[in-house]
C-alpha cells in the first residue's frame, strides 16, 4: 500500500511560486500556523503535498487521514525511517525515541511501554497530575476570573507550563512552578521553547546556513547551544540529585518505590 490522496474538495489555495515554492504563504501564516495546516488539509481533502523552495530540501507531505497515518506510524513503520538529514535537523532533542530508527527504536520503545504500563507509574502519574490540577491550574484559572478586567489569559502558553511542570515532577522529582499566578521566568522551560522553535528554523533554511551559525555560534543557532547547555545542565543535575537520594535510601532500605523505579529506568536508558 502506498500513501494515499483523497479527491480534493477543491483547488490548492497556496501558491507555488517559482523558485521559492510554497515557503511565502508558509511565513506569511507562522502566526496562525496550526489554523493553517488544518485549512490547508480540509481544502485537500487530508492529505497535501507541500513544495518548497528549489535551493532547500523542504518538500513534504501532510495528511489527517487516518488510513495513512496507520500506514506510516504503525502497518509498515519500518519503511519510513527518519534518515540521517532528519536527525541532524532534531538533533537538539536527542536520541529520543521520536528520532530513532531500527534496533534503537524498538529497544526505546519497550522501555517505554514498559515503564508506562505499571501500575506504579499510573498511581504515580495520577496523583502527580491531582497535585498539579489543585494546586497550580485550577488556581491560575480561578485567579484570572477573579480580575478578568487586568488579566489577560494566553492558554497556551498555560497549558504549555502545565505540561513542562508535569513533565519534570514525573521524570525528574522536581516542580519548576512554571505555571503560577505570577508566570514566573523559567530558564529551563525558555530553553525548551528555544529548541522546539530551532527544529522549524532547521526545517525552512539550507542545511549550510544553519550549519554556519552553528560553527560561529550565531544567530538562531548560537542561542540554540546555549539552549542546549541549559536544558542539559538542568536534567543532569536532577538525575545526579535524585540517583545519591536512591543510594542514601538504599543504605537504610531494601524497598524500592515508584519513583525509585522510574529515575533507574530513566537513567539506564
Amino acid at each position: 500500500m502506498t500513501i494515499r490522496k483523497m479527491k480534493k474538495k477543491s483547488p490548492s489555495s497556496i501558491p507555488n511560486w517559482p523558485l521559492f515554492g510554497m515557503l511565502p504563504s508558509l511565513l506569511w501564516n507562522l502566526p496562525r500556523l496550526h489554523e493553517f495546516v488544518t485549512d490547508i488539509l480540509k481544502v485537500n481533502g487530508g492529505t497535501f503535498v507541500f513544495k518548497g523552495p528549489s535551493f532547500t530540501n523542504l518538500n513534504f507531505i501532510l495528511t489527517s487521514d487516518p488510513t495513512n497515518i496507520h500506514h506510516i506510524v504503525n502497518k509498515n513503520f519500518s519503511n519510513y525511517p527518519k534518515g540521517s538529514e532528519l536527525k541532524a535537523i532534531m538533533a537538539p532533542f536527542g536520541d529520543v525515541l521520536f528520532n530513532s530508527d531500527g534496533d534503537s527504536w524498538k529497544t526505546k520503545k519497550e522501555i517505554v511501554l514498559s515503564l508506562i504500563k505499571t501500575a506504579g507509574f499510573e498511581r504515580l502519574l495520577m496523583t502527580t497530575l491531582r497535585h498539579k490540577l489543585a494546586d497550580s491550574l485550577i488556581p491560575v484559572l480561578d485567579h484570572a476570573a477573579r480580575n478578568h478586567d487586568d488579566v489577560v489569559l494566553d492558554l497556551q502558553d498555560v497549558m504549555k507550563r502545565f505540561m513542562f511542570d508535569l513533565t519534570c515532577l514525573l521524570f525528574l522529582g522536581i516542580d519548576p512552578e512554571c505555571l503560577s499566578t505570577s508566570f514566573p521566568r523559567v530558564p529551563c522551560a525558555e530553553a525548551f521553547d528555544v529548541l522546539e522553535e530551532a527544529i522549524v528554523y532547521r526545517h525552512c533554511v539550507p542545511k549550510w546556513v544553519w550549519k554556519l551559525q552553528r560553527w560561529l555560534h550565531v544567530g538562531r543557532e548560537g542561542k540554540t547551544i546555549e539552549a542546549e547547555e541549559c536544558l542539559n545542565g538542568f536534567v543532569e543535575e536532577r538525575i545526579r540529585v535524585k540517583m545519591v537520594e536512591k543510594r542514601a535510601k538504599e543504605s537504610t532500605s531494601d524497598n524500592e518505590d515508584n519513583y525509585d523505579f522510574l529515575m533507574k529506568l530513566i537513567v539506564e536508558t
